[in-house]
């Protein structure tokens, strides 16, 4: 499940030829991975198996930090202020992990549980796809250790969590700008952050 792949055929496209929301992060991301046209579904891109590994999912390189629009994915990627910030993950059969660009800015595109003693998020993806499968794109951790400085130190993966039936989804909407997305559990108790502003926040033109 988590291997990536690559598409075979690939085009090198004019610069005039690539729609707004791509062409904002072409050159950006390029250096880190491949862009390809997806049948059917049009520009997506796929992050360079040299840098995230064979065993990828998203979210989980980084850290949560509560701000003031909300709980913040701060990731550990270069990259990671576009593909966690704008667009949405989706898990392709064929190819892997592949992130479909967007103009809209959300501290983080992501599903929610909590309960048990654990809090849990996944990779909310484009509304054309199916909801995505708790057994590997969801991501646990206790909560004492939601605001590690590396969650992935402490996750665990869907496929070895055993208390989904113990959680529930958390589908409580917030908006920021033209976004609107799920707002995730209250900063309360472990989950307490700073709540300082976000200063990586930003839209685009």
């Amino acid at each position: 499940m988590g291997s990536l792949g690559r598409t075979q055929e690939l085009v090198e496209p004019e610069p005039e030829a690539l729609p707004p929301e791509v062409a904002e992060f072409y050159d950006a991301l390029a250096p880190h991975g491949t862009w390809f046209v997806l049948p059917d579904r049009g520009w997506v891109w796929q992050p360079s198996g040299e840098e995230v590994g064979p065993e990828f999912v998203p979210y989980t390189n980084g850290h949560w930090v509560y701000t003031d629009v909300g709980w913040t994915w701060v990731s550990e990627y270069d990259w990671g202020w576009a593909t966690f910030h704008y667009g949405r993950w989706f898990f392709d059969t064929r190819y892997g992990w592949l992130w479909q660009p967007g103009r809209e800015w959300a501290p983080a595109w992501v599903d929610w549980r909590v309960g048990a003693g654990v809090v849990g998020w996944a990779p909310l993806p484009p509304d054309w796809v199916a909801p995505t499968s708790y057994d590997f794109a969801w991501s646990f951790v206790d909560e004492p250790f939601f605001i590690a400085a590396n969650v992935r130190e402490h996750r665990i993966a869907g496929h070895r969590f055993h208390r989904w039936h113990d959680t529930q989804p958390i589908r409580e909407w917030r908006e920021v700008g033209p976004a609107r997305f799920y707002a995730g559990p209250p900063p309360s108790g472990s989950r307490r952050g700073s709540g300082r502003r976000c200063d990586r926040c930003r839209s685009l033109g």
